[in-house]
C-alpha cells in the first residue's frame, strides 16, 4: 500500500510506502489523523499549508459490499476545523484496486497555472496542464475526460463555483455511468480543490 504526494509548488510527485504512524488507517481515519497532524491549526484553509487528502475505505476495492466510499479531508474554509466529506462512486474502488492508501496534495500552484492529476491503470501518476478545461461545469468536463481516457476511467473533478472558491462548492466523482453525480460535499472541500484557479 502506498501514499501518493503531488506538491504543487514544485509540480512533483512522490510515493511512498505508508508511514507507521498511519499503517493500517483508511478512509476518514486516516484524513482527519493527517489533517491534525500536518496541517498547521492556525492556516488559511485556501493558502499552500492547507492539504487535500483522498482516502479510500479500507475494503475499498474488495468484493465487500457498500464499502467502496471514498473520503476528502482538508481543513475546511467553511468551518476552520478538520472536515472530511466523503462520495460514492467509482473513485474509492479504483483506487483500491491499485494499492493507493491516500493522494495528497500539498503546497500551492502559482496563480492562473491549472492542472489535473491522471494515475493510469499501472497506478503510476503525472501532472497533465489543464488549462483548457478551466469554467467547465462537472457533466461536460466528466465526458470530455472520459472521451479521452475511457470510459472505464473513474473522474474526480470541481466545476465553476470550486474555481470561485465559493466556501460551499464540492467534489465531484463520478458513478458506474459516467456520471459526475456523486458528491463530497461538505466544507467546502471543493474550494480547496480550486484554490489557486484564477478566473480571468
Amino acid at each position: 500500500m502506498k501514499f501518493i504526494r503531488v506538491n504543487m509548488n514544485e509540480k512533483s510527485i512522490h510515493v511512498e510506502d505508508v508511514p507507521g504512524d498511519y499503517a493500517g488507517l483508511g478512509g476518514r481515519g486516516l484524513t482527519s489523523i493527517m489533517i491534525n497532524t500536518e496541517v498547521p491549526p492556525e492556516c488559511d484553509p485556501l493558502g499552500p499549508e492547507n492539504k487535500l487528502i483522498f482516502a479510500p475505505g479500507l475494503l475499498s476495492g474488495t468484493p465487500m459490499p457498500n464499502t467502496s466510499r471514498l473520503s476528502v479531508g482538508a481543513k475546511s474554509p467553511l468551518t476552520g476545523g478538520i472536515k472530511e466529506s466523503n462520495a460514492g462512486g467509482t473513485a474509492a474502488a479504483a483506487l483500491g484496486n491499485l494499492g493507493i492508501t491516500a493522494i495528497i496534495v500539498e503546497g500551492q500552484a502559482p496563480e492562473g497555472d491549472l492542472s489535473f492529476l491522471r494515475i493510469d491503470r499501472e497506478g503510476d501518476a503525472s501532472l497533465i496542464q489543464a488549462q483548457a478545461y478551466k469554467g467547465k461545469r462537472t457533466y461536460e468536463l466528466a465526458d470530455m475526460l472520459l472521451d479521452i481516457y475511457g470510459h472505464k476511467t473513474s473522474v474526480l473533478c470541481i466545476g465553476p463555483a470550486g474555481e470561485y472558491k465559493m466556501k460551499v462548492a464540492s467534489i465531484q466523482s463520478t458513478d458506474v455511468d459516467g456520471h459526475p453525480c456523486r458528491a463530497a460535499g461538505r466544507g467546502g472541500m471543493g474550494a480547496v480543490m480550486g484554490r489557486r484557479v484564477s478566473r480571468r
